[in-house]
């Protein structure tokens, strides 16, 4: 996905551009509300992600003013994830009532943030020709355990759903499928906390992208 995020503190900047991009995702970064939705009017996101506290424009007046913008464009509404100082449900609605779809409160780890963004879609993945007899395998394999990972959460397992879905985000990695691998973090941070919203999230994303990845190989 192509994610506009902004953030006017540098070093959680850094941590936002090492966790999305690492998981496939092309991103660009503002460092205040005024550059994001300058640069929100400028082009076309899937994903945008606001800190609520920031300079020239802080995140709730920075998401109305995009809402007003796909308005008078008719431009389809982006998902807005807030990044926020707090999770009580006050902070929460504060955020939702300017516009934003989801929120996320601060300090965030890897896990909870691909999680609220999704895994990147999938594409053309150029592949090392040594693993040419390797990689199908395990594609058919990564599907077979997308099904048995659905058979865990139907019966609530989830102590398996989690080893699975652990086993998985190194295997892709591995194999160089980040979409793989940021599906089944997905997967895995949420049956360690026993939602199976999220889980079901993770392995939608895990299908469709072993459904749609293509394989080029080639040095």
């Amino acid at each position: 996905m192509r994610i506009l995020a902004a953030e006017d503190a540098e070093s959680v900047r850094v941590l936002i551009k090492l966790y999305l991009t690492k998981a496939g995702h092309e991103l660009d970064l503002a460092v205040d509300g005024g550059e994001a939705v300058e640069r929100f009017k400028a082009a076309s996101y899937d994903q945008v992600i606001l800190d609520m506290h920031m300079p020239v424009l802080d995140g709730p007046a920075a998401a109305r003013a995009m809402r007003a913008f796909e308005r008078e464009s008719a431009r389809a509404p982006a998902p807005i994830l807030a990044l926020t100082g707090s999770a009580e449900p006050a902070a929460v609605k504060l955020c939702l009532d300017a516009g934003c779809t989801s929120a996320l409160a601060k300090p965030f780890t890897r896990e909870p943030l691909l999680g609220a963004v999704g895994p990147a879609p999938a594409g053309v993945v150029k592949a090392d020709p040594d693993f040419a007899d390797l990689i199908p395998r395990f594609l058919d394999n990564c599907r077979v355990e997308e099904a048995e990972m659905r058979r865990a959460l139907a019966r609530q397992d989830y102590a398996a759903l989690a080893a699975t879905g652990h086993r998985l985000i190194g295997a892709g990695t591995s194999y160089g499928f980040p979409g793989i691998t940021a599906a089944a973090r997905l997967v895995e941070s949420s049956a360690e906390r026993r939602d199976p919203a999220g889980a079901a999230q993770g392995l939608d994303a895990l299908a469709s992208y072993l459904s749609s990845v293509k394989v080029s190989y080639g040095r």
